[in-house]
């Protein structure tokens, strides 16, 4: 009885969002969809391996934005140590180069040096994604894709457009600057620099480093948006910078 009540609930389900649902909301409804718009997408993630520190991982997601090998990803400790290095989708290890870092933002820019040009999501100075569009996040959360296994995939929405200042302290800013809030549970250990795209495969953001609220005990999540992306690669940020940058443990919103 209980498995009845369940099949006529996803039924009645399914025929409300047939009527209500616009065309972009029944094309992500579509069987064949999600799947195909995820497979497209491995190729232009990366999984960052760093150092371990004490309970800090050493490991992040990546997205690739250059076909001669150019790879942003979180900002973190993990890459303080002596070698970072990137795995591609196909399985392949490449070490990386740490080209520039920037605390305010929690984002670095890496280069390999990869055998072959590789697939990359495009930046851009526009907006990509309103609020309501639906989303995907891509990201290595938990570390639990190894070599050539794909990334873990998490559909959502986007809530809204903002800013904020989140500190650990006084002295330490954990993220201030533009971000895109979404509706999906991307705010966990190795999602970090992690793919949001929407579902023409554009890049909406990258997923941001984690966030936690000392007055809700809870994380937000969100994604660092493509035109930030954009700016901070191409160093018009006046807080870029590319030296000796840490940030120990996860970020802490006090406000």
């Amino acid at each position: 009885m209980p498995n009845k009540l369940l099949n006529i609930s996803v039924v009645a389900l399914g025929l409300l969002w047939s009527v209500f649902a616009g065309p972009a909301e029944r094309a992500i409804a579509q069987d064949a969809f999600l799947p195909g718009l995820i497979e497209q997408c491995q190729p232009k993630m990366a999984k960052v391996i760093g150092a371990a520190a004490g309970r800090v991982d050493g490991y992040a997601s990546g997205i690739v934005i250059g076909a001669d090998g150019l790879i942003l990803t979180s900002q973190g400790v993990f890459l303080d140590g002596s070698q970072v290095r990137v795995e591609l989708s196909d399985g392949k290890s490449y070490a990386a180069t740490i080209l520039r870092r920037d605390r305010t933002l929690q984002l670095a820019v890496l280069k390999i040096e990869p055998d072959r040009e590789l697939d990359f999501f495009e930046l851009t100075d526009q907006a990509i994604g309103e609020k309501g569009d639906w989303v995907v996040a891509l990201s290595n959360a938990f570390k639990v894709a190894n070599q050539s296994e794909p990334m873990s995939a998490m559909i959502g929405i986007i809530s809204l457009r903002s800013t904020i200042e989140a500190r650990l302290n006084d002295r330490d800013v954990a993220y201030k600057g533009p971000l895109v809030l979404i509706d999906a549970i991307t705010s966990n250990p190795g999602a970090g620099g992690g793919a949001v795209i929407n579902a023409q495969g554009q890049l909406v953001g990258m997923i941001g480093k984690l966030i936690n609220s000392s007055e809700t005990n809870t994380r937000i999540n969100y994604a660092v948006p493509n035109a930030t992306l954009k700016q901070f690669v191409d160093g018009q940020l006046p807080e870029t910078r590319s030296a000796d940058l840490t940030a120990g443990g996860d970020a802490e919103t006090h406000g």
